[in-house]
């Protein structure tokens, strides 16, 4: 899982779906459903949505539209 962007995707097949445990605790294994490697773990996957989130533009505006 690339994590130096905001780019999440299976580094060895390049596919952007993952497979997530039923039950996920910070260190359960996310894998790719492309090729079945292990891409990162719930706690990395965490910490890049959250880098993500924070890193908003000033002018975000949080809407459904």
């Amino acid at each position: 899982m690339e994590s130096n962007t905001s780019t999440l995707r299976c580094d060895g097949c390049g596919d952007a779906t993952v497979r997530m445990p039923e039950w996920p605790h910070d260190d359960a294994e996310i894998f790719c459903t492309g090729c079945g490697e292990p891409v990162g773990t719930i706690k990395g996957l965490r910490e890049l949505l959250t880098a993500a989130i924070s890193d908003e533009p000033a002018d975000f505006a949080d809407n459904d539209n």
